[in-house]
């Protein structure tokens, strides 16, 4: 009686099941002989592509289940199932029809050709409805992705006999340039992240936003060229194109050209934030800055997440240019806020900070960009001419060091190890380091070849005079005036300074 009874109910799940399906929107294919672990399957009445649109499922009714604290219900299934599921050749989804006298049957599933656990845990919130549809999709496209992945490179072409990789393998590392090249790109390094690009590219003939990418990249390189033409030939509907042309130009100082392929682009895509931001930046460049306001407002109205931080970071450029320093300020804190990874944020910030006398607000700002990015010279150099200003000689020291490592010409950088130097009486050093500037040292004034440098600061003020021969520096004097410093003979400078971060006031007076 026990066996007919749950017969019974199990084929009373079928019929909800078969009922609801075809409610919404699949065709239900019962399987006609005794099967192990496979009582039907769904097929999708909608394509999804070169993958079959169909799904398989195992059916379990209950009028009596336990739910756990984790709402929950636990099917308990053997070994042979979990591998017939496995190697079905499709993927598989166990439903479970929770039937019950008073209430509306519930149908809840899980995806179980890929559980290892002979406890399958459904999640009773986890219902099949009309939106399923789209999660069923998802599973199917990633199981196809999956299994092709798996296929042997040799198994399909003659001439790749002798790689035994896999196409998984072989995509996998595409993949994984590209995101080196990204990583490249957010560290400012562009010609290697464009050398990547160069590599791939061939590889990737049909990837519209891989010749983008690389055309961005190669805006003033010779490629640049051949790169549109690709664009031009292989991908005339997408609006990437014409921002690239529209990039070039722009580039070129051609502004009438730039802004007629950016309209090109946003006739293709009216909305593209992409795009609003490439002609904001236009507008921006020729100091049209309400006009460029106005586009980075519209990118922004076009809710693409992806393009969202770029939007405010570009505003805070066009309020600082209009002398709008609150604003900006509030600006570059939600871009942070959007992204806490976004270097040019702090490190600009941190600018406009200083110039409004929060010297120690600046610092922070400079430290936070560091930390991002302790390769990039930009703030690590703001950082340490900073403290340089302030006296911190040690801790200026160790900054302008940390650049000299990864930007082994930044010339000003040695300038200014050099001038630490004659502070701290080492001329032998302070010669060193003034030797490898001798270009910027060159554009200097002297005066039978020598050189008088003021090195003044808030809290300092050295008078440095230098002899300087066509290889080779000689220090000649270095004498400290510290009552010539900044602070020193303007007072109201400090008083200032001291005014503006109690009263959180933003105003960059000279």
């Amino acid at each position: 009686m026990n066996d007919e009874h749950s017969k019974l109910i199990e084929q009373q799940g079928i019929g909800i099941i078969t009922w609801r399906t075809a409610n919404y929107g699949f065709l239900m294919r019962n399987i006609l002989q005794h099967d192990k672990g496979i009582d039907a399957d769904l097929e999708l009445t909608r394509s999804i592509g070169n993958f079959p649109p169909i799904i398989s499922i195992q059916i379990k009714a209950r009028t009596r289940f336990y739910i756990n604290k984790n709402k929950e219900l636990c099917i308990n299934v053997t070994q042979q199932n979990l591998e017939y599921w496995r190697k079905y050749g499709r993927p598989v989804i166990l439903m479970v029809v929770c039937i019950t006298p008073d209430d509306e049957p519930s149908i809840c599933w899980k995806r179980v050709d890929n559980e290892t656990d002979t406890t399958i845990r459904v999640n009773t919130l986890n219902l099949f409805s009309k939106d399923s549809i789209e999660e069923f999709t998802r599973i199917i496209e990633a199981y196809y992705v999956n299994f092709s992945m798996a296929i042997k490179v040799n198994t399909v072409s003659k001439l790749l006999s002798d790689v035994p990789s896999t196409l998984g393998s072989i995509l996998n590392n595409i993949e994984n340039q590209l995101i080196e090249a990204q990583n490249l790109i957010k560290k400012h390094k562009l010609n290697q992240a464009r050398l990547i690009y160069r590599q791939i590219a061939p590889v990737c003939n049909s990837s519209c936003l891989v010749w983008y990418n690389y055309g961005l990249l190669s805006i003033k390189d010779e490629k640049i060229t051949e790169i549109m033409q690709h664009m031009l030939d292989n991908f005339p509907t997408r609006f990437e194109t014409y921002d690239l042309l529209g990039n070039y130009f722009e580039a070129h100082g051609n502004f009438k050209q730039a802004k007629e392929q950016y309209e090109k682009a946003l006739q293709i895509s009216p909305h593209s934030a992409t795009v609003l931001n490439s002609l904001g930046l236009m507008y921006y460049h020729q100091g049209h800055y309400e006009d460029a306001i106005d586009m980075f407002v519209e990118s922004i109205a076009s809710n693409d997440n992806d393009q969202l931080e770029n939007s405010y970071f570009n505003i805070a450029l066009c309020l600082t240019a209009k002398k709008e320093y609150e604003m900006t300020l509030i600006c570059y804190d939600i871009c942070i806020g959007l992204n806490p990874y976004i270097y040019d944020a702090y490190n600009n910030k941190g600018l406009l900070l200083k110039d409004c006398w929060h010297i120690w607000g600046a610092l922070e700002c400079f430290d936070k960009a560091i930390k991002l990015n302790l390769s990039h010279p930009y703030a690590l150099f703001n950082s340490a001419f900073l403290l340089k200003d302030l006296g911190y000689d040690e801790r200026a020291l160790q900054r302008f060091h940390q650049i000299i490592e990864s930007n082994p010409d930044f010339t000003h950088a040695f300038y200014n190890i050099a001038l630490i130097y004659c502070r701290m009486n080492n001329f032998h050093k302070a010669a060193f380091y003034f030797g490898k500037a001798i270009p910027l040292l060159s554009t200097m004034k002297d005066l039978n070849g020598l050189i008088a440098i003021n090195d003044v600061g808030y809290e300092v003020f050295y008078f440095i005079i230098i002899e300087v021969n066509a290889s080779d520096v000689r220090i000649i004097s270095c004498e400290a005036k510290m009552n010539l410093s900044l602070f020193e003979s303007f007072p109201f400078y400090r008083d200032y300074m001291r005014y503006v971060q109690l009263k959180k006031v933003y105003d960059p007076i000279t």
